[in-house]
């Protein structure tokens, strides 16, 4: 069974930032059978979402952690998100998080309610 969770203790935090060379506020970790297998690392600046980084390049993955990340934002009144331009836009894009080979997302609410995967199925 594949969980999606916050990281909430500040010390898996710090030790997650040092492992993957990053220094974000806040992330989720993907975990099948209690064993970390992608993390999503993000900041808020200026009311505005940032992705720092994500450790998967799988599809299902990628979608889950990012859809909750910015549902997150969304309780939190925040409405647009970045992507950093380290990750991979063609990906991005194929998802529906960004078009036209932009990081930037206006608006998670519309992201969320419009989810390609959930309308083929």
């Amino acid at each position: 069974m594949v969980q999606l969770v916050a990281v909430t203790d500040s010390t898996q935090l710090y030790e997650l930032n040092q492992l993957h060379q990053v220094q974000a506020e806040h992330a989720y970790v993907c975990l099948e059978q209690k064993q970390i297998k992608a993390v999503l690392f993000y900041t808020i600046q200026k009311q505005k979402g940032m992705i720092l980084k994500i450790t998967t390049q799988d599809e299902d993955m990628l979608d889950g952690l990012v859809r909750i990340c910015f549902a997150r934002l969304l309780d939190m009144g925040i409405q647009q998100a970045e992507f950093s331009s380290d990750m991979d836009v063609h990906l991005l894009e194929k998802l529906g998080f960004v078009h036209d080979g932009s990081f930037c997302v206006y608006s998670l609410s519309e992201i969320i309610n419009n989810c390609r995967k959930c309308k083929k199925n």
